[in-house]
């Protein structure tokens, strides 16, 4: 196989794998978004392109591969960005979906059935692009692919310009990059086949595999700013987790069937890895979800929308004292309260029924890296429970809780509840600080440049 077949079929290979990944990624958090099921159809129809380039330089395949039907899966590209444009521009060109959908099925069927277009079989592009045979209806096929190709960027584009937080229009920007690179991946392959001749298919997998990741991660971004949840480390660690898996399933599988391994083998094998692995997440939620008391779910849904507070630029303090509410209504707390470290001191930034806001506690009792439940004593509000927000092992607050309405102790559910509440409190007062950081070092540059 020479170099240029190796690093294509490497390209590809990883190309394949990222898209299949990203879409059950996308799916998975969001089940019930039809923005990432568009997104998730998009990416897994288009990694079948890759999987065709694969096919096509695999010498030990021994059956022939019919090509991919890129008419429908461009065809879900443009579906999906009518999904992000404003409700009136997306209304006028909906009415036409039916019709470009019925367009692009009909040009697959034509492609791959007749020689109206193209004149013979259509082959997978291997290391170079097949040249065809041009049919009479060919400039159909060419004019189709790059008008809604081009009409997906226009979109993407006018979604970004539309949308008014400024947080959100940041979210667009992959999608726009990331279609733009596969515009002109596009552009480059239908000048080959119009002109008739064969060109290196590496930057067709290149761009597109790029476009997709783009395309991808932005999804992943703006549906997770959408469903009111963190990113944070979720994305990567799943990333990894599929890589590692992959690795040494392929290992296992090369070492176990050597003679009869194939391209088509890996594929198999990457493909089942991410299709059972990313599904996991998703059935323990389905699962769990009858199972978990309805206080875990309002305090979740809480801690959601206190995140979007945070990620829209609104107080902190609103977000802490909406989920403290939810944390003491979910205990049966008699009161509570959100305290974060401030030097040797910590203050009180969220208080339900107990010191007012702004008021300093000692750090003697606070100052603790583990769930702690305290002694009654003789004050007429004792406080029973203490919760660090630990992050990157520092206590950077706690959450205060009084004893209990109904008793005077909690139970281990009320107590897993706190710990759970710490825990998502402490990622999103990371990511508020983080967002301040960011504030201030923009307004330094201003200054810097001498911007008022």
């Amino acid at each position: 196989m020479s170099t240029l077949a190796q690093v294509t079929s490497a390209v590809s290979f990883l190309s394949m794998a990222v898209s299949l990944w990203l879409g059950c990624y996308i799916v998975t958090r969001s089940p019930r978004s039809r923005l990432a099921w568009l997104a998730g159809l998009t990416l897994w129809s288009l990694a079948g392109f890759f999987v065709t380039v694969l096919l096509a330089i695999d010498e030990s395949t021994a059956a022939p591969w019919p090509g991919w039907p890129l008419n429908l899966s461009l065809t879900l590209w443009y579906h999906l960005s009518l999904q992000t444009l404003p409700p009136e521009q997306g209304t006028r060109q909906r009415r036409f979906l039916p019709v470009v959908y019925g367009l692009a099925v009909l040009l697959d069927a034509l492609l791959f059935q007749t020689a109206l277009i193209v004149n013979g079989s259509m082959p997978g592009a291997g290391p170079y692009t097949t040249v065809f045979g041009h049919g009479p209806l060919f400039a159909v096929w060419p004019i189709f692919l790059m008008g809604v190709a081009l009409l997906t960027l226009v979109n993407f584009r006018a979604a970004r310009q539309a949308m008014r937080d400024q947080v959100r229009r940041k979210q667009l920007n992959g999608l726009v990059r990331g279609t733009l690179l596969s515009v002109l991946a596009g552009l480059y392959w239908t000048v080959a086949i119009s002109l008739g001749v064969s060109v290196p298919a590496l930057p067709i997998a290149l761009a597109l595999g790029l476009g997709l990741g783009m395309l991808g991660y932005a999804i992943a971004r703006y549906s997770a700013l959408i469903d009111c949840r963190i990113l944070g480390f979720d994305f990567a660690l799943s990333g990894l987790l599929i890589l590692a898996l992959a690795a040494i399933y392929l290992a296992a599988t090369w070492i176990l069937f050597q003679p009869a391994w194939s391209i088509a083998a890996a594929i198999v094998v990457v493909a089942l890895t991410i299709f059972t692995h990313t599904s996991f997440e998703f059935a323990r939620r389905l699962l769990d979800w009858p199972f978990v008391q309805r206080p875990a779910r309002a305090l979740r849904a809480t801690l959601r929308s206190a995140a979007l507070d945070v990620v829209e630029r609104k107080s902190l303090e609103d977000g802490l004292r909406s989920a403290l509410a939810a944390l003491v209504a979910g205990v049966d707390a008699r009161w509570g309260a959100i305290a974060l470290r401030e030097g040797e001191e910590f203050v009180v930034r969220a208080s339900f029924h107990w010191k007012h806001t702004g008021e300093c506690l000692p750090a003697d009792r606070l100052d603790v890296h583990d769930l702690t439940i305290l002694p009654p004593d003789a004050t007429t509000q004792p406080l029973t429970v203490v919760a660090p927000i630990i992050l990157e092992r520092d206590a950077m607050g706690a959450i205060l809780l009084g004893q209990p309405k109904g008793g005077s102790a909690y139970g281990e559910s009320d107590l897993d509840l706190v710990a759970e509440a710490a825990d998502r409190l402490a990622e999103l007062i990371r990511h508020a600080r983080q967002q301040e950081a960011n504030a201030r070092e923009i307004g330094g540059l201003l200054e810097s440049f001498g911007c008022d």
